[in-house]
């Protein structure tokens, strides 16, 4: 008994540090509509798992069974719900992006945000807590500390202050009942016994803190703990990742599948601004680049990236052998303003030549993808060489006959010097590419003489044979991704059109690698900048122009503008809801029923569902609660009744007793107390036991061969139930161990 009210004095210590510590960050993050209900449903969920590993379970099989069955639930449930897994990875992935530039830039935030880092990580913390407490009693203080701490140096001075009065009273409480529980032990383990009760000692300590704690509202507040430089090296170093490339732009932050995973299946994209931008005219901004494609996914076949110096300076624009970028082209720059995109990603044109970054270290790699040393925060300007798309976009019109003419003489030039064996891994396909993908490319290509004629064949069979949407399915499994577009989606958005234009580009023996970034669109604010969202993510491919100068052009086989057909789409999808709406209002007018009741009825029904579902899983966890008391009972009733002693039922017995406000008082003796207690049943039963006590405790002597136990427990609870309503005495009764 004293070791299960150890055991919860230490988790309710272990609850208010962590009440407290995630209060604080609520408060700091500005995080909306916090459940504290969801926090306290874990952390009791947990808590009674690990009370029934510690107490309830004893024997080392059976832990070893109950852990092997819940790894294997947990394991059955994850294979059996990959799918709705992979999209909370992904929507976490999302919510981690926004949140990191949230926080950094001291914007409100949303709890259901955090929900899926809570519920994933809350768990492991207690757990974790309550088996180093084992060892180090101290070790939530700790966490606390640590917490404290770092919102301090994060710059929420201010907050911190605020709470700096509870911060000490629960440190001084916490560390005050653990140094007491721990002398008691050591007490006890010298057969000394402690008179004062740890409810007590507490209040004694609860007191005490308060005095101290008190002391200092009068200590001078000019102290500050806002240091700009540390805030942005945790924030670039601690809390993204270790280093520039795990901030890398993925078009996945924006609401597609992580393409470096699985590519395809459904999406729902929003409004969201990421940033704007001052420029002449709208560009294709890229962000990252991948060269390796394995039928499912894209990823980088080789980190290439190198710090820019004078040693691994940008990459010099020059064009061509045919074409020369630097007097076709005019010097042009833009400037970026990042709002609502966490990303280390510098974005940038085809032809940079320079740009204005701020005191930041910059790498770069092979492919021409930028990145910062730090997640970018504030604006910076990139300076280019604007083509006005002769050489940086290919598209079938006639104004880009320029770059159809150098591709064609470059790459006869470049394969007779052997110049495109620097480039052989821009032409690398999986073996998992079925055969009739092979067939098609080669059949549209058939009638081609050259490189810009299959550009242009190729370009024009995705454009005008297959439809740009996001209502797309799931892909099946183990399927090839550009066979299953082809051949049996055919619809998709970007990432469909730009795999599928690579694999065929490169069946056609033409260098291409997959790119994703943003295609800016004219939507302009009252400032004249361009507004940049989620929308205009965008993936497309680069192909080669220029193997001697290493020159790519923009290749993008998306049929028309995707903001214009996403907009078309939606207004389709109304208007088909609105004719369903107007033919069921004509069905119904028999009845006379409008339209708003229709809706009411369906309305009813999707909350009849959803209120169905909420009391099942309310109920199921009902019962396993009810389960996991009847099982605790159930052991501490036999436990007691087992036992080679007699004073283990009396104590029981005292507490249940307790329920019903008899209580002996501190200046009566217990044998006493029930001789002339007013009850005969009670009087008798307990008289009896209690001699029994007597017995055993003071004379050391244990004649229980024969004792009937269960009698004097069965008579007790008879009692009881007859006293007691229903309902108080089934919760005294699991209440109560």
């Amino acid at each position: 008994m004293k070791d299960i009210r150890e055991f919860l004095v230490k988790i309710i210590l272990i609850y208010l540090n962590l009440i407290f510590i995630f209060r604080v960050m609520e408060v700091t993050f500005k995080i909306s509509n916090f459940s504290y209900v969801l926090f306290s449903s874990l952390f009791l969920t947990v808590i009674v798992l690990v009370y029934v590993f510690k107490f309830v379970i004893k024997k080392f099989y059976v832990k070893a069974l109950l852990i092997l069955l819940i790894i294997s639930m947990l394991a059955f449930l994850t294979y059996n719900n990959m799918e709705y897994i992979n999209k909370l990875m992904l929507r976490n992935n999302s919510y981690m992006q926004y949140l990191n530039n949230a926080i950094y830039n001291r914007e409100a935030t949303e709890f259901f945000q955090y929900k899926i880092l809570i519920i994933t990580l809350l768990p492991v913390l207690i757990v974790i807590s309550i088996f180093i407490s084992n060892i180090f009693p101290n070790f939530i203080i700790l966490i606390s500390f640590a917490s404290t701490t770092f919102f301090w140096y994060y710059g929420y001075t201010s907050i911190v202050k605020r709470y700096l009065f509870l911060y000490l009273v629960l440190t001084i409480v916490t560390l005050s009942i653990n140094n007491f529980l721990k002398e008691k032990r050591v007490l006890n383990q010298r057969s000394i016994k402690t008179e004062l009760p740890i409810l007590k000692a507490a209040l004694y300590m609860f007191v005490l803190s308060l005095m101290i704690s008190s002391l200092q509202s009068f200590f001078p507040k000019n102290y500050k703990g806002h240091y700009r430089e540390l805030r942005d090296n945790i924030a670039n170093r601690l809390l993204p990742n270790k280093n520039a490339t795990s901030h890398m732009y993925n078009i996945s932050s924006s609401g597609y599948p992580i393409t470096e995973s699985k590519l395809g299946g459904p999406i729902t994209l929003d409004d969201r601004e990421v940033f704007k931008v001052r420029s002449n005219r709208p560009y294709y901004l890229r962000g990252s680049s991948k060269d390796f494609y394995d039928g499912f996914s894209w990823r980088n076949s080789i980190d290439t990236f190198k710090k820019v110096g004078d040693v691994n300076p940008l990459p010099k624009v020059e064009g061509g052998r045919s074409f020369f970028l630097k007097t076709e082209s005019v010097k042009n720059e833009l400037t970026i303003y990042p709002t609502n995109l966490y990303t280390s990603t510098i974005f940038s044109t085809l032809y940079t030549e320079g740009m204005s970054i701020g005191n930041k270290t910059l790498y770069i790699n092979k492919e021409g993808d930028l990145l910062s040393s730090k997640v970018i925060s504030t604006p910076y300007t990139i300076r280019f060489y604007d083509d006005n798309e002769k050489y940086s976009k290919i598209t079938p019109g006639a104004k880009n006959s320029k770059v159809m003419d150098a591709i064609d003489f470059e790459y006869k030039r470049s394969y007779m010097e052997g110049e495109m064996e620097n480039y052989k891994k821009y032409l690398e396909l999986p073996k998992n590419i079925p055969k009739r993908v092979y067939d098609l490319t080669k059949q549209i290509t058939s009638k081609d003489k050259n490189a810009s004629e299959s550009l242009i064949s190729i370009y024009n069979y995705l454009n005008k044979n297959y439809k740009y949407s996001l209502q797309v399915s799931d892909i099946p499994q183990n399927k090839e991704f550009v066979d299953y577009f082809l051949f049996e989606e055919k619809k998709g958005y970007c990432t469909y059109f730009a795999t599928a234009s690579v694999v065929m580009l490169r069946i056609a023996g033409i260098p291409a690698r997959y790119v994703e970034g943003f295609n800016m669109t004219n939507n302009k604010n009252e400032n004249g900048l361009y507004v940049v969202t989620n929308r205009n993510a965008h993936a497309w491919v680069e192909v080669l122009v220029s193997p001697t100068y290493n020159t790519w052009g923009v290749f993008d086989a998306v049929p028309s503008a995707p903001e214009i057909l996403r907009t078309d789409e939606e207004k389709a999808e109304e208007k088909e809801n609105n004719q369903i709406q107007k033919k069921l209002q004509d069905t119904n007018t028999v009845d006379k029923r409008p339209q708003q009741q229709l809706e009411k009825g369906e309305k009813n029904i999707d909350l009849k569902e959803f209120v169905v579902n909420k009391v099942l899983w309310i109920a199921l966890g009902v019962f396993f609660i009810i389960c996991i008391f009847i099982l605790i009972k159930k052991y501490r009733t036999n436990k007691i009744i087992r036992s080679q002693s007699i004073i283990p039922l009396y104590q029981y017995i005292l507490a249940r007793l307790e329920t019903e406000g008899i209580v002996i008082p501190s200046n009566t003796g217990d044998l006493e107390f029930w001789k002339d207690y007013d009850d005969v049943y009670i009087r008798f039963i307990m008289s009896d036991l209690c001699s029994l006590v007597y017995e055993e405790y003071y004379g050391q002597y244990n004649n229980l061969k024969g004792l009937d136990k269960i009698s004097y427990y069965n008579s007790i609870e008879k009692y009881l139930r007859d006293k007691q309503s229903k309902i108080k005495y089934i919760f005294f009764y699991f209440v109560v161990l």
